[in-house]
């Protein structure tokens, strides 16, 4: 069966082609992988069908915190306690590659969860009052942020990363014309500038 066949393809070696996504536990304490959280994906990580394990949604930064109880990689104290998760994945289950799934919410927060006011690819009308359109200045810093995040990955003993850029996120917010109204070159004035932002941060993580 194709499924339980190997996956060659450029730099990724997979045992077989059975992925497991990215989906929130919330079981996090305080940023890091908590008990819980280390006993969720050893679960997973006992199926031996399972080829590719991707962590779930980190925030590269706590203005990006998308929910109380999300992982983070916005700093290099976390960095112990990631590894002790890789550690463990990579022992229960030999030749596993495992992932992480870095994350900045934009304005798909609120400010009780991130301390700061909401920002997105414009000015628009959120529950908690109107995000804050960023700045280019903004923008080449937090991809900065997530290189700085994929680092702290690597560190940690991933094998690789992935950007999220689906569900409303703020990579989503600059891609879809109903919530990008900018008219400088992010703005939605044609594919090539809604993806500037999305494409730009994954040459620089590369």
């Amino acid at each position: 069966m194709k499924l339980t066949e190997p996956l060659e393809q450029g730099l990724l070696h997979l045992k077989t082609r059975l992925v497991f996504p990215p989906m929130a536990s919330q079981t996090s304490v305080q940023g890091v992988p908590g008990p819980e959280t280390l006993q969720h994906y050893r679960a997973i990580a006992e199926n031996p069908l399972v080829g590719l394990l991707i962590t779930e949604h980190s925030y590269i930064a706590r203005q990006g915190k998308a929910d109380p109880d999300q992982m983070s990689f916005a700093s290099d104290g976390v960095i112990p306690y990631q590894q002790k998760l890789t550690e463990l994945l990579h022992k229960t289950s030999p030749g596993l590659k495992v992932f992480a799934q870095l994350n900045h919410a934009g304005l798909n927060t609120a400010q009780y969860i991130t301390g700061e006011p909401l920002v997105s690819a414009s000015s628009l009308e959120t529950r908690d009052g109107v995000s804050r359109a960023l700045t280019i200045p903004e923008i080449k810093a937090l991809e900065q942020k997530f290189v700085e995040a994929a680092q702290r990955v690597k560190a940690s003993g991933y094998d690789g990363v992935e950007l999220h850029s689906a569900h409303g996120y703020l990579f989503n917010q600059f891609y879809s014309p109903l919530t990008n109204f900018r008219e400088d070159e992010y703005g939605p004035q044609s594919l090539e500038n809604r993806l500037r932002f999305l494409l730009e941060t994954v040459q620089a993580v590369r």
